[in-house]
């Protein structure tokens, strides 16, 4: 809903919390990118290398 509302507005796609220790972070981020954020926040080196990876082509509305 965060994602619809913000494009209604004609606002940036969001940004997402970052990953939990203990989850698939890079399947994770791949959701959020489907789902339309255009990045998340990273708690470490290993996350920002994920999220670069996983959101480094992704367009402004996915």
């Amino acid at each position: 809903m965060v994602v619809i509302a913000g494009a209604a507005a004609s606002l940036e796609p969001p940004i997402a919390a970052s990953c939990p220790a203990g989850t698939d972070c890079e399947r994770s981020a791949e959701v959020l990118r489907r789902l339309g954020f255009r990045g998340r926040t990273c708690l470490d080196e290993e996350q920002v290398r994920i999220a670069n990876k996983v959101f480094a082509n992704a367009s402004a509305f996915a």
